[in-house]
């Protein structure tokens, strides 16, 4: 038997692991019913640290694990470290168009109606555009762009 990786007391990375693999398999878990619930699964291979630690790699610092489809399972193929606002973007509800935020307006961070037109506002610089779809459009590229500036 292999021995074990152990992880460093503190290790930001080994708890994103555990946090993504009880939302998926502990029923009593309070994200349960989006996740496991939902039937979205851990790649059997992750069960082990180990094969997670090799895949992703260390979790960079202010990144969190992300599901590139929402709707589909935490596998190497799937997954990647993403900022908080990229990751906020890539929701069922942007995508869908379902449940907007508590504090919007319009459901998506960063979009608004101000004086007859859409408003963006993204790290303090404002755009004014035609209609909501390329408003939403328009702060998505601009996180994504961010992203990549980041790696």
């Amino acid at each position: 038997m292999e021995p074990q990786l152990r992880p460093r007391r503190g290790d930001k990375t080994y708890y994103c692991w555990q946090g993504m693999r009880q939302r998926c398999q502990n029923i009593y878990n309070k994200d349960y019913s989006s996740y496991g619930g939902r039937g979205i699964k851990v790649d059997p291979r992750w069960q082990k640290y180990e094969n997670f630690l090799e895949d992703m790699g260390e979790k960079p610092e202010g990144m969190m694990l992300d599901r590139i489809n929402v709707d589909g399972d935490y596998c190497a193929e799937n997954c990647r470290w993403a900022s908080h606002g990229l990751s906020g973007l890539n929701r069922r509800s942007f995508a869908a168009e379902t449940a907007p935020r508590i504090n919007s307006t319009t459901g998506i961070t960063g979009v608004s109606w101000h004086y007859g037109k859409w408003r963006v506002k993204f790290h303090g610089d404002v755009y004014r555009v035609g209609d909501f779809f390329e408003a939403c459009c328009l702060r998505k590229s601009l996180e994504i762009a961010r992203n990549k500036e980041i790696r």
